[in-house]
């Protein structure tokens, strides 16, 4: 591993840190998106991507566009090396801490009941 690499690695760590502490210092447990950072080895860059991709299909929604599977899981591929396994803990962790609920109830949906079981709590099968 080269200088340039080992700087990047701790950025990314002082990141973490930084990310960590100011959730601490509110006396907040870490989020399911900060534990998501960290377990990915994601930079503010990445998470960053991650948030317009969300923004992005958001704005589809906003627009009375339906919510494609394959498009969404190919921005995160494309963008993020995220494929589709990795993917549900991405929507998981994004639901859980409330953001962007509509993209992902919408992603679902677009399994037309055919979705992931990891994905029932977010939009249970109906009965």
């Amino acid at each position: 591993m080269g200088d340039k690499e080992i700087l990047q690695q701790l950025s990314k760590i002082e990141y973490h840190i930084r990310l960590l502490n100011e959730q601490f210092e509110r006396g907040d447990l870490p989020s399911r998106v900060s534990s998501l950072i960290i377990s990915n080895d994601w930079d503010e860059r990445q998470i960053n991507r991650a948030f317009e991709i969300f923004e992005e299909f958001e704005g589809k929604i906003d627009a009375a566009e339906e919510i494609n599977h394959s498009e969404f899981e190919a921005a995160f591929v494309r963008h993020l090396d995220v494929d589709y396994q990795a993917l549900k803990s991405v929507i998981g962790a994004f639901f859980d801490d409330d953001h962007y609920g509509r993209v992902c109830r919408a992603y679902v949906r677009s399994f037309k009941g055919k979705a992931s079981s990891e994905y029932y709590r977010i939009m249970p099968e109906p009965e």
